[in-house]
């Protein structure tokens, strides 16, 4: 219908301007009532009748029945509940209440709770028991609070600029704080039927009435202890209501008073789906930071083009999935395993450079996992987004803002150097329309995420030493015009020297080009005759990279050897070059355990295993 239509209806066009300066001024308190959770939830009136129809003939006499409809015709909610409660007794409504409000977000309201968050980033206040706000946050780690927190209240009001929820009547992740009899109302109101401002609540809500104007979303707006502490404020702020019109002008009329009275004025909608309408003019546009231009490997890239379009393909792919709907893409997630220096990180950024495209929202900076906790990630990843969150306190509650961060989003995310499974699980959303690529060295990973993620479109993308030919490549793009066909094996020679390693190559040739500057024939003779990682040193200071040093490439993964995985690679050493029998292995050591210990190495890349004449065998990179 669009915001054009609800601004025509009568009387809605100046109301709405000033309610769009005042969300603009972040003066807006949205109070959300059980509409706001339908049709997730029921609403209360309808569970209250729901339970009632229940209990007839079984919890209710005839008369009792007759009183309870006497209650319902006044709306009476409060009354209502109570009543039901001492007939059925607490513990047969606890149990309905979570029968029924313990609820997933469908998804046709996700959008609706995105712009509530994105429009109101500061305090907002339910009545509502379940958990569908502070659980559907996209983006935002939501503090929050019950009514019966009395202590805790005192210092909310310093809250107002921070995501946080004020849940009046309790919350259902703990139905003992749940507000349902009279005595319940009367012991945090302080009063049987009314309420004291003294009191810690009422408190509360006076200071929120007085210093901010709110605005009410699905509340039914009976005159309950809410409008009555509105009514006996003095100065009254001017305060908001999105509500049905009524079919009738006469109830039109009688609702403008009633409402007047506690200083609320109406928006007019005459359809619900108005509402995500009036909370998409309120909100302000989704932030991610298009990062695309900052990633850049700063090293040259060559080869590797037939994994850059496995990643195309499955891109285009797993993208030609979705439907229209960002929520329909389940997520495409990328594991590129391989040892130490072959260039994981460099392939991944390239991929992020030459795909960006492809990704409405942009591309993030890499993150180097292995840096973080699962908490700290959380965090920085909101940053990175430009989304204002609290550090979570665990990592379960870490993963659950990574999944609202990226789960309405289209980035790509680089997960870079992923070595603890026990981290990188709660580092990867459940669900998301992003794509995350994931360098790792264990080979185990993939399986990791495919057992825990089965709802992600995951590939794999093994990524060895350079060929030949990508050894040359290397050298003809770092070379340029001093690039000499004659010296081809020369190069190769020199490739060969250092394992074909990507890493090493580049530093390797850096000395080719700047000083010392030494030829293709004088390169290879210092490496066959002297320390080596002082030369690749020398190659990487010479060329001014940040790339790591190839003692650093290896450090990053010795904190995984033990012991017994050092003692496998020196009987391995002693072996090379050239692949070793697993047989001759074991004799070697005296013990088969040791076949355990070189699958754990090869798991991390430390090293290769192969089939030489039938039989398992083993060998250094």
């Amino acid at each position: 219908m669009g915001v054009k239509k609800i601004i025509e209806i009568e009387g809605n066009k100046k109301r709405i301007e000033q309610l769009t300066r005042m969300a603009r001024q972040k003066n807006l308190v949205p109070f959300l009532g059980a509409g706001f959770s339908a049709p997730a939830c029921p609403t209360w009136g309808n569970f209250l009748e729901q339970f009632f129809q229940g209990l007839k003939g079984e919890f209710l006499l005839p008369e009792e029945e007759e009183e309870y409809i006497r209650l319902k015709k006044s709306d009476h909610f409060e009354a209502m509940a109570d009543f039901l409660v001492k007939k059925a007794r607490r513990r047969k409504f606890e149990e309905e209440m979570k029968a029924n409000f313990d609820k997933p977000l469908l998804p046709e309201m996700n959008k609706k709770f995105d712009l509530l968050h994105r429009g109101f980033p500061g305090l907002k206040i339910t009545t509502n028991f379940d958990c569908l706000i502070e659980k559907n946050a996209f983006g935002f780690y939501v503090n929050v609070c019950r009514g019966d927190q009395g202590k805790e209240l005192q210092k909310w009001f310093t809250y107002m600029d921070k995501n946080a929820l004020l849940k009046i009547h309790g919350d259902l992740q703990d139905v003992s704080s749940i507000v349902l009899t009279s005595k319940q109302y009367e012991k945090i109101y302080r009063d049987p039927a009314g309420f004291k401002l003294k009191a810690p609540l009422p408190g509360f809500l006076k200071r929120v009435f007085t210093n901010s104007s709110v605005l009410f979303i699905g509340c039914s707006l009976v005159r309950d202890r809410i409008i009555m502490i509105m009514e006996s404020l003095p100065d009254m702020r001017r305060h908001f209501a999105i509500m049905p019109r009524p079919g009738k002008q006469e109830d039109g009329v009688a609702l403008n008073r009633e409402l007047s009275g506690a200083g609320i004025t109406p928006i007019w909608i005459t359809d619900f789906a108005q509402i995500e309408e009036i909370l998409e003019m309120l909100a302000e546009p989704a932030v991610v930071e298009p990062a695309a231009a900052k990633v850049d490997h700063g090293v040259p890239f060559v080869g590797r083009e037939k994994e850059l379009e496995q990643i195309r393909e499955n891109l285009e792919k797993d993208r030609g999935t979705c439907t229209g709907s960002v929520q329909m893409i389940t997520g495409r997630l990328f594991n590129i395993d391989g040892a130490g220096g072959v260039g994981k990180t460099t392939l991944a950024i390239e991929a992020a450079r030459q795909f960006s495209s492809l990704f409405k929202d942009g591309v993030l900076v890499p993150i180097r996992v292995d840096e973080h906790t699962p908490m700290s990630f959380a965090l920085h990843l909101a940053g990175l987004l430009n989304v204002k969150v609290e550090e979570p306190p665990d990592a379960e509650t870490a993963q659950r803002l990574v999944t609202a961060l990226l789960k309405n989003r289209d980035v790509l995310v680089i997960l870079d150097n992923a070595v603890e499974w026990k981290d990188l699980r709660y580092m990867l959303p459940d669900e998301t329309g992003s794509a995350v690529l994931v360098t790792t060295r264990s080979r185990e990973m993939h399986d990791r995420i495919r057992l825990q993620f089965p709802g992600m479109e995951l590939h794999e993308i093994p990524l060895e030493k350079f060929t030949p030919g990508e050894a040359l490549a290397l050298f003809k793009k770092m070379l340029g015009a001093g690039y000499r066909k004659e010296e081809k094996d020369m190069y190769l020679e020199i490739a060969r020297n250092l394992g074909f390693l990507p890493i090493a190559l580049r530093q390797a040739v850096s000395l080719m080009l700047f000083g010392p500057r030494y030829t293709a024939s004088r390169l290879w003779q210092k490496l066959e005759n002297e320390d080596r990682l002082e030369l690749l040193r020398k190659g990487r200071a010479a060329a001014e990279t940040d790339e790591l040093t190839i003692e650093s490439v290896f450090d990053l993964a010795s904190p995984l050897l033990t012991p017994g995985l050092i003692e496998a690679l020196e009987y391995l050493a002693v072996c090379s070059p050239g692949p070793v029998p697993l047989d001759f292995l074991q004799r070697l050591a005296g013990s088969e355990e040791i076949e355990e210990r070189l699958e754990q190495l090869f798991a991390f890349s430390w090293c290769e295993r192969r089939e030489v004449e039938g039989q398992r065998a083993y060998e250094l990179h």
